[in-house]
């Protein structure tokens, strides 16, 4: 298990190395915090993956078109604290939860599933909890999917 440290308040690639204190978050058993002070944008540019995501209010993660992030948060009983805003792109994904876990994410931010024609997801696994007083935003043909237990 790493825990990693986005350190890049100007912004920029999810996958690049010097962007974080302790590498590139790259596992379902790694934490993720995009926690630095300032307003800036992450981008996820190809297929990632963590256990555990933290963002601080004033950041934004920006999943590019056709590519996927998938929040497992952790093994055992996951948690997210998502005070910044999650942008999917067109045809993007955001994977939330895993199906062995009772997960739960604190949203007090924003997720926007950006569609502008064709479908962009946010896939539910397990029992997966979102709190707070956060926002999820669907636009045109935007989808929620689940592995059927899901309840809004």
């Amino acid at each position: 298990m790493t825990i990693t440290t986005w350190t890049n308040t100007a912004g920029g690639d999810f996958n690049h190395a010097a962007n974080w204190n302790n590498g590139v978050p790259s596992s379902s058993s790694d934490t993720a915090l995009i926690t630095a002070k300032g307003t800036y944008t992450v981008t996820v540019s190809q297929a990632d993956v963590v256990g555990t995501l933290q963002t601080a209010k004033g950041a934004t993660v920006t999943i590019k078109p056709t590519e996927s992030f998938d929040v497992t948060a952790g093994t055992g009983t996951g948690k997210g604290t998502l005070a910044g805003t999650i942008d999917v792109g067109n045809l993007g994904e955001l994977d939330l939860g895993t199906d062995a876990a009772n997960t739960t994410f604190n949203n007090s931010g924003a997720i926007n599933l950006q569609s502008t024609g064709d479908p962009t997801d946010i896939f539910i696994a397990g029992n997966v909890t979102l709190s707070g007083k956060g926002k999820v935003n669907l636009e045109d043909d935007s989808n929620i999917v689940s592995d059927g237990s899901a309840a809004t």
